[in-house]
């Protein structure tokens, strides 16, 4: 079974936490996951375009999130690369079209991603 290696990238303590102790629970259920934070954006686009990642989390708090979403989209090697935003509120429409127009392929609320997450890892 190949372990599935997940970026992210986020400041809030709590989501990672939660991130880290799902990956461990997904894992101990053989559900091969690795789930690596980074705080930088040039450390995300490298480690982005390296085969064995499979997905970025980015905090769309996260100060520079829609810089780095952009900066994956334009390395050609993670140009197809799942870019799942998370963000603590509901954004507005005119605030999803242009996280979307971005890069970004999911916008979540923080419940949303509470909910979702084992799915999200596991597929």
């Amino acid at each position: 079974m190949t372990t599935r290696r997940i970026l992210a990238i986020s400041s809030n303590d709590e989501l990672i936490s939660f991130i880290k102790i799902k990956a461990l629970t997904l894992t101990k259920l053989n559900h091969q996951i690795t789930v690596e934070f980074i705080s930088e954006v040039d450390d995300l686009v490298q480690k982005s375009s390296e085969e064995n990642s499979a997905m970025v989390i980015i905090d769309l708090a996260f100060i520079h999130a829609l810089d780095a979403i952009v900066a994956i989209r334009s390395n050609s090697s993670s140009t197809t690369m799942k870019i799942i935003g998370i963000s603590p509120v509901e954004f507005s429409k005119e605030q999803k079209s242009k996280i979307f127009k971005s890069g970004c392929d999911s916008i979540m609320t923080l419940l949303e991603f509470h909910t979702a997450i084992d799915n999200i890892f596991k597929y």
